[in-house]
Order: structure tokens, then sequence, then C-alpha cells
């Protein structure tokens, strides 16, 4: 009489995919009755509001939560930015050009003092205080460096203007460049610069050792004009741009930020996001009028 062999009990991987097999079983079954009364197609049950409103709930709060997160910290950057305690000298070129021309007849020439200047050329540049503390002559460890690099020499080095006009400059010409002290210039003061080289110069740059202070150019004004916002046909092209701009950049995006959401709560989410675009557009707008008049000396 031969024993009966008993089969071995199954594993334990064994057990788990035939309980995620039933498992899958019911679900695939009651998806299909579910399906069926709905009168909808069981592959596309799963994506219905009907069965899963808050997954698609969910979606759209991680959406807008993501988009108001993210302007919320760039606009505390920009007010932290704009609060924080700095110093700061920023510079401007505003004309940079020959004097004679090619065509321009040897009778005539350019003296300064008395003494003839070769191949003469005229350059004007603008230092202000953008920072919101006073720079006076305890942070002057050394003078500050406008050096003409590519000129000869400098003939002539002058303050032709200043706002207010109290700013008191010093300036001292050593070789190829200007060194510049200032008693005292508080913050939005500003001043002129004139200078007469010999020789063309192929760029300008400012340099200096002062205590704590950023020494910088101005890219407003770098790629600005030099009269920008001084008529009303700035304000009128600038304005409506810049928040265009936005808008335009925010429509664009949303269809992809809203995908997962339904069709009929679309308009009411990207309602407030594109008028906060808007917002955005014009403070950048009043940010940048404000920044530009700075430069100007009345």
């Amino acid at each position: 009489m031969s024993r009966g062999r008993s089969d071995p009990p199954p594993s334990w991987s064994v057990v788990l995919f035939r309980t995620a097999a039933s498992k899958k079983s019911a679900v695939i079954r009651t998806t299909e009755v579910i399906a069926a009364h709905l009168g909808r197609a069981p592959s596309k049950i799963f994506l219905s509001e009907r069965i899963f409103p808050g997954a698609l709930m969910n979606a759209t709060s991680i959406t807008i939560t993501s988009i108001l997160g993210a302007i919320s910290v760039i606009m505390s950057f920009l007010a932290y930015r704009a609060n924080r305690q700095k110093l700061h000298i920023q510079y401007s070129v505003f004309s940079r050009a020959k004097i004679l021309q090619p065509d321009t007849p040897q009778s005539v020439a350019v003296m300064v003092d008395s003494v003839e200047v070769s191949s003469p050329s005229l350059m004007t540049l603008r230092i202000l205080n953008t920072g919101d503390r006073a720079i006076d002559d305890s942070h002057f460890v050394a003078p500050l460096h406008i050096k003409f690099v590519g000129a000869s020499s400098i003939a002539q080095a002058s303050v032709t203007q200043a706002r207010p006009p109290s700013v008191n400059v010093d300036l001292d010409i050593d070789g190829d460049t200007v060194k510049v002290q200032a008693a005292l210039l508080n913050p939005k003061d500003i001043f002129e610069v004139q200078v007469i080289s010999s020789g063309f110069p192929e760029s300008i740059e400012v340099d200096g050792r002062l205590r704590d202070v950023r020494i910088s150019e101005s890219l407003l004004r770098k790629y600005a004009r030099p009269n920008l916002f001084s008529t009303p046909s700035d304000y009128v092209i600038v304005f409506p741009t810049l928040p265009l701009l936005y808008f335009m950049i925010t429509l664009f995006i949303l269809p992809l930020a809203l995908m997962s959401i339904p069709q009929g709560q679309r308009s009411g989410i990207s309602i407030p996001i594109l008028a906060t675009a808007l917002l955005i557009g014009i403070a950048h707008s009043v940010f940048l009028v404000k920044r530009a008049r700075l430069w100007q000396m009345k």
C-alpha cells in the first residue's frame, strides 16, 4: 500500500499573488457593475468624477496651491530685496562719442588748457546711490576708479550736474583713469561726470575699494535709451507691454497646469490667476518707471 504524498504548503509569494489576483478580479467585477449602471465604458470609469471626486479635487488643490505658492515666494523675495538695508552704487554711461569726425577740417581742433587734444572723445556717465543707506568718507577705503579702456589719456574731467546740487565730489586724473571721492551720497543722490579723452575708449569700467558697498552697472540704463520715460509716449508703450507679456505667458502655461482639472472648473481657477498675472505686470511696470526716473537729474 503506497503512502499518499501531500503537496507542500504554498510559499508566501504564491499566497500574495493569489490574494492580489482575487482582489483584482473583485475590483474589475465591481467596476463593470458600476459602468453598466452609469452607462459608461469600464476603461473610463476611473476617470469619472462620480467615482473618484476626491482625487480630482486633490489635483485641483495641488495645482492652485503650487501656482499661488510660487507667486507668493516671488513677491516675498522682491519685498525682501526692496526693504533690506543695503549699500549700492550704480553707474551708467549716457554718451560716448568722438568729437571730431574723419571729414572734419584739420583747421578745427579741441583745446584743453591751451593744449590740443589729439583724437578727442567726449564721455558722459552718471553715478547714483541706489541703496537705502548713506555712503560717506568712512566707506571709501580707496577712491572710486573710472577707467577709460583704450584711451591714451584724460584731458579733462568735471562734474557737470548733481542732484541735489550740494553733492560734493572731488575728481583726480591719473593717466586713463578718473578717481572719484565723494564726501556724502545719500540714497538717490546722483552726479554726472563729463570726460574729454585723447583717443576713443573701447569700454568704461568703474571699480573701487568701498567698505560693504556694492558697485555695478545699471542693466536698465545699459539696455534703455538715455531719456527713457521722459516723454508721455514712453509710458503709453511700456505700461501695456509688461502686463500683456505676463498675461500671455500665463495664458500659455495655464492649459498645461490645469490638465487634471475638469473643464467646467477651469474658468473659475483661470480668471483669478490671469488677474494676478496682470497685477504683477502692472507692479513691474511701476517699478521700472521708478527706477528709470532715478537717473534723471531733474
